[in-house]
């Protein structure tokens, strides 16, 4: 297995962003690939992307792309145990 990259997550990304290219309307389609360049420039976390990527699924009811683990790589028992 080979370890993530900044440039494998932003490939990642936005192969997840081409299953809504048209759903979305331009300004949405814009905010999509602002905010994955702005992960690409090391600007923000990944979780920004990522977060807005499962908003516009589940908006957009995209069942195929939702489901993959890339969006969701951890069991929610397990953030439950980081919470503090």
């Amino acid at each position: 297995m080979e370890r993530p990259t900044r440039g494998r997550n932003v490939n990642a990304l936005q192969h997840l962003a081409g299953y809504l290219k048209s759903e979305l309307s331009g300004p949405a389609r814009r905010r999509v690939r602002a905010t994955i360049l702005s992960y690409q420039r090391g600007d923000m976390p990944i979780e920004v992307p990522l977060e807005l990527l499962r908003y516009h699924f589940d908006v957009e009811q995209c069942d195929y792309p939702r489901d993959q683990i890339f969006l969701e790589p951890y069991p929610l028992e397990l953030a439950a145990r980081w919470s503090g």
